[in-house]
């Protein structure tokens, strides 16, 4: 009788263990990282411009020309988004890793940085602080950085916040830029009407008609700098 007993429990506890064990699988595959951002998760988040996420970045007001663009910037670097590249949530924003295939000024001594995406994501809209847009993945650009000064984002030596958001990203195909600035009203900003999606394919967005006039203007002067490497 006793060894039945101890027979019993043993297989009573194997029951538990295998269930638990299933059941623990079972949860894992379904568990989503709240820190990792996809594009499926923003498809059909609404935009806004929020001057509030500025506080990292130059203002257009403070950038009037190419030059003034140039010298602002610590570094000038060609750089790719991999097709598999995660998008990681911070406090206030997210970041990116790019590996850098050319460097146009500044000196940066590793092959991938950090990019900080200044976007804040929250109740299913998506903020961008002057017009910044996530990077999209399997894509290059040429971009215009500032050193991060500080260090929530870990390791902050390979860690870069563009010089300003609307005017320092651009996409590249091939060896031409071709990026685009979207020229958003002040009604679509407030009621968040457009959808990431619809934006996907441009760099950034602005209220401001003359920023988007800059940045078109910029495009050949960084074209010209792709010419001579």
């Amino acid at each position: 009788m006793h060894k039945k007993m101890k027979l019993l429990y043993g297989l009573v506890t194997l029951i538990i263990v295998v269930t638990s064990l299933f059941f623990g699988i079972a949860i894992k595959k379904t568990w989503k990282n709240d820190l990792i951002i996809t594009p499926k998760d923003v498809f059909n988040y609404g935009i806004s411009y929020n001057e509030m996420l500025n506080h990292e970045l130059k203002t257009p007001a403070e950038i009037r020309t190419f030059n003034s663009l140039y010298s602002n910037a610590d570094v000038i670097v060609r750089i790719n988004i991999s097709k598999n590249a995660v998008h990681n949530k911070t406090y206030q924003s997210c970041y990116v890793e790019g590996r850098v295939k050319e460097i146009y000024k500044g000196k940066v001594t590793e092959s991938t940085i950090k990019l900080i995406e200044s976007v804040c994501i929250y109740q299913k809209k998506m903020y961008g602080g002057d017009g910044a847009l996530l990077f999209n993945n399997g894509e290059d650009y040429i971009v215009f950085l500032r050193k991060y000064p500080g260090d929530m984002y870990g390791k902050y030596d390979n860690t870069y916040v563009l010089t300003t958001g609307s005017i320092s990203k651009y996409h590249v195909t091939n060896d031409t830029v071709d990026g685009k600035c979207f020229l958003m009203t002040q009604k679509q900003s407030d009621n968040s009407s457009l959808k990431y999606k619809e934006l996907k394919k441009y760099d950034s967005f602005t209220l401001d008609p003359n920023v988007v006039e800059f940045y078109d203007s910029n495009k050949k002067n960084i074209n010209d700098i792709l010419k001579k490497v």
